[in-house]
């Protein structure tokens, strides 16, 4: 871990800040965009990293001080994600800014790439919690102190402090009360 897999990772990486730790697994990280990591940040096990130039010249994924990114992960960045400070993100979540193919069925049929209205930028809030195995679709943006329950599919906006299940995922419960 210390010799290979952190130097490797923070290699990929335009700025990371102090304390980033990884598993003692490799992530897998495609194309090129940028990753900025905060001061006491871990990447557990083995996550998946994806950059598309093909939508944006840096795609960039970002992630705040003091998170979690939990075995399994993945990132599909066509534009830009970011996690907030305090996040934990638990293992086999997905997180996806872009389609990745048009929902034209000609212009998918031709081998163009999607519109850029259909690419979305991802945004979670401070202190949010995305539990095992749920699945964030583009242009979510997931308020600060809430919580996403498992195998939840995630395709609006999450209002703060709320728990939010299912697919689609809804609103199960207030935070505030």
């Amino acid at each position: 871990r210390v010799f290979v897999c952190e130097p490797l990772f923070k290699a990929y990486c335009r700025e990371y800040g102090r304390n980033l730790r990884t598993g003692v697994f490799i992530h897998w990280v495609a194309g090129k965009g940028d990753i900025i990591i905060g001061d006491n940040v871990t990447i557990d096990g083995k996550c998946g990293f994806v950059f598309s130039p093909r939508f944006s010249d840096r795609p960039t994924l970002e992630s705040g001080s003091h998170s979690v990114v939990g075995h399994g992960c993945s990132f599909v960045v066509g534009r830009r994600i970011r996690l907030g400070e305090y996040c934990l993100i638990a293992g086999g979540v997905a997180f996806s800014d872009s389609n990745g193919h048009p929902t034209d069925p000609g212009a998918r049929k031709s081998g163009l790439p999607p519109s850029p209205d259909q690419i979305r930028p991802i945004n979670i809030g401070n202190n949010v919690w995305i539990a095992g195995g749920a699945v964030i679709l583009p242009g979510v943006t997931i308020g600060e102190g809430s919580i996403v329950a498992t195998r939840s599919v995630v395709r609006k906006d999450v209002e703060p402090y709320t728990i939010v299940a299912g697919n689609p995922a809804v609103k199960v419960f207030d935070l505030r009360t």
